[in-house]
């Protein structure tokens, strides 16, 4: 099973890009890896054919898009981390953590 998206044309891209795309698929990429297609970059999850969960589906779906939103710039199929609501639905006050210099 593969789920991808096309980023950009491959000929809109330099070796600069080129080498930052293949050095963050071993750095910063999960499970989503940046290829080439039929004349395309495109961010690609690929898996065996086995059964995925809902929960693997929309994660493997989130990485690629998340790494086609970051290609230029971070180059990462992280998706960044949201604290969840509380059951109030409102979202918790975190407090910032000040360090005591000495």
């Amino acid at each position: 099973m593969r789920i991808f998206t096309p980023i950009i044309s491959e000929e809109d891209i330099g070796p600069t890009e080129m080498r930052r795309m293949l050095t963050a698929n071993f750095h910063e990429a999960l499970d989503a890896k940046y290829s080439l297609s039929e004349g395309f970059v495109i961010s690609v999850f690929t898996h065996p054919f086995r059964e995925l969960s809902c929960t693997q589906l929309l994660d493997a779906m989130q990485q690629v898009d998340q790494l086609a939103r970051t290609f230029g710039t971070t180059y990462t199929s992280a998706v960044p981390f949201t604290t969840p609501p509380s059951r109030s639905g409102k979202q918790p006050i975190q407090e910032p953590v000040l360090e005591k210099k000495s």
